[in-house]
């Protein structure tokens, strides 16, 4: 269910000044936060793979790539994932 910023999670209508409506834009701001944070660090992860490739032998550079794939697997899975399955809006076009 794709929320409103009048509605909470079950779909029922925020007063316009009530503390559950402040909580509800909170979570989001927060949720909003984190998903910049955790896409900008994937994309350094990203970009010190592509640097480490020309600067590395094959065999070290396979250590680290294999090292640098687990952390971005638990970003994803463990904090993007869940963090996009409750604010759907957030999801980039292209995680889709």
């Amino acid at each position: 269910m794709e929320l409103s910023p009048h509605t909470d999670r079950s779909g029922r209508r925020i007063p316009e000044n009530s503390d559950a409506r402040y909580e509800e834009d909170m979570k989001q701001e927060v949720a909003r936060e984190i998903s910049a944070l955790m896409l900008d660090t994937t994309e350094r992860l990203d970009r010190s793979v592509t640097k480490m490739r020309t600067q590395l032998p094959p065999a070290e550079f396979g250590t680290y790539g294999r090292a640098v794939g687990a952390i971005l697997a638990g970003i994803i899975m463990e904090v993007l994932d869940p963090l996009y399955a409750e604010h759907p809006d957030l999801k980039p076009p292209e995680m889709r």
